[in-house]
């Protein structure tokens, strides 16, 4: 009865969430046809913001069957005991009680599924703006970037949602169009969402964070975008600070390498050059 009412609200949550991003999908539409009908010359900042994907995994019955249960992928690594963990790890699964019931690979692959189902949703909607983009004739002058705030263990290693600074957890797409460049690129350095103030800023003023009154962290990605710029210090850092914490967890990458700690733990060092899955502890 209780774990029946625990998934009764997760998909309540669920068609709450489903309702706000189509929502904001819709009134985004909308301003960009006022925008486009008004006499207002001023360059725009529009931020469309959607929940999913995210928790509770669920998804329409429409995006669902996109998808083949056989075409979904399972985790490359599979469960990891608990003891086998590292301490944060350990810490997680306890923290969240993984350990009440049993995740089986049917759990597993129903999950990945719903996700990628969300993912689905989102293109749609998100092709949507783009679409009322092109049709209102702004899309010759608008910058359009596409990113996120976090990812998903997807049952990585045994481990949900984020909260650690593993590849499936801190990893991010990063779409960015501007009018005027031509084909597409794919950058190998590593860069970060605290980049893209000073992106934006590059972007909108020609060199614009020349004129702040103070210094802002990150850095413009215009040399990534515009070449392959060999002078960019291929490095960045991350932060960890949520519910149940005592302290907050870093990560810096450099290059290949991935350096994590966590207050009184013991920290890893990885080479994803050597070791993508990060197995190996150096």
């Amino acid at each position: 009865h209780s774990l029946r009412n625990v998934v009764e609200a997760g998909i309540a949550e669920r068609a709450t969430q489903q309702d706000y991003d189509d929502d904001a999908a819709h009134q985004a539409v909308r301003w960009l046809y006022e925008y486009a009908r008004g006499n207002d010359d001023r360059p725009f900042f529009l931020k469309v913001s959607f929940s999913s994907p995210h928790e509770p995994y669920v998804t329409t019955s429409n995006c669902w069957n996109r998808y083949r249960d056989d075409d979904i992928d399972m985790p490359v690594v599979p469960f990891i005991p608990p003891e086998e963990r590292d301490a944060h790890g350990q810490w997680l699964y306890h923290h969240y009680d993984r350990g009440v019931c049993d995740i089986t690979e049917d759990h597993i692959r129903t999950t990945r599924h719903a996700y990628y189902g969300s993912i689905a949703m989102i293109d749609d909607l998100f092709g949507r703006v783009l679409d009322a983009l092109k049709l209102a004739r702004l899309d010759d002058n608008t910058i359009v970037i596409f990113t996120s705030d976090h990812g998903d263990m997807l049952g990585e290693r045994g481990s949900w949602y984020k909260m650690s600074f593993y590849e499936h957890s801190a990893r991010v797409p990063l779409m960015v169009h501007m009018s005027g460049m031509s084909g597409t690129r794919r950058v190998a350095q590593a860069t970060s969402l605290i980049d893209l103030m000073p992106t934006l800023l590059d972007m909108a003023l020609d060199g614009g964070t020349k004129e702040l009154v103070e210094p802002i962290e990150g850095r413009s990605l215009m040399p990534l975008m515009t070449s392959n710029d060999a002078d960019w210090r291929d490095e960045t850092v991350s932060e960890a600070l949520f519910e149940g914490m005592r302290a907050p967890g870093f990560m810096i990458r450099r290059g290949t390498r991935k350096y994590v700690h966590w207050e009184g733990s013991p920290c890893s060092l990885f080479d994803l050059a050597d070791d993508p899955n990060e197995l190996k502890n150096t």
